[in-house]
């Protein structure tokens, strides 16, 4: 009788490792399908962006690079910041309001604004004064103005209200 309980205990452990490997086995199974799904989750977003950022053109992938047309010159007490800057014809500059008072750029010459071609603060008034660099108004604090430069040359541009506060806008 105690041969047979013993090799019952024999056969039990057996079993017992038989089924913890397999238990142990499906744990790994499910896991590593976790993992999978998740890798090829990732695989998909990134193939996803990078689609969005490049062309194709017979399996020759084209890194498409944005331009950087806009340019920012901040309006502090102390004045423009940066006060002189070189850009390509056709970019935007945002002059932006980061003093405590209200600020009116415009181009030279104080009070005219005439130095850019084709402005002036008596254009104000016209319905086309968006192609004047001249913003034709005071600019709140926290606020800014945006002129397009289709015009190569070194234009001069100081704030109306206080003129000697000034700099350049170089347009290649």
């Amino acid at each position: 009788m105690i041969a047979l309980v013993r090799r019952s205990q024999k056969g039990g452990v057996i079993i017992f490792f038989i089924v913890a490997v397999f238990v142990i086995l499906v744990v790994l199974a499910i896991v590593s399908k976790d993992d999978r799904d998740i890798v090829e989750q990732n695989i998909t977003q990134e193939t996803q962006v990078t689609d969005h950022n490049n062309l194709t053109n017979n399996n020759k992938a084209l890194v498409v690079e944005e331009p950087t047309n806009e340019v920012e010159i901040g309006y502090f007490d102390s004045g423009f910041e940066p006060s002189d800057i070189t850009i390509d014809v056709g970019n935007k500059v945002v002059f932006r309001n980061n003093s405590s008072r209200s600020f009116w750029p415009a181009t030279d010459l104080h009070p005219s604004h005439k130095v850019y071609p084709g402005s002036g603060i008596k254009k104000c008034k016209d319905l086309n004064s968006e192609k004047i660099f001249d913003s034709c108004e005071p600019v709140v604090s926290g606020d800014s103005y945006s002129f397009v430069f289709d015009e190569s040359g070194s234009w001069k541009f100081h704030d109306h209200m206080s003129s000697s506060l000034g700099g350049m806008v170089n347009v290649n």
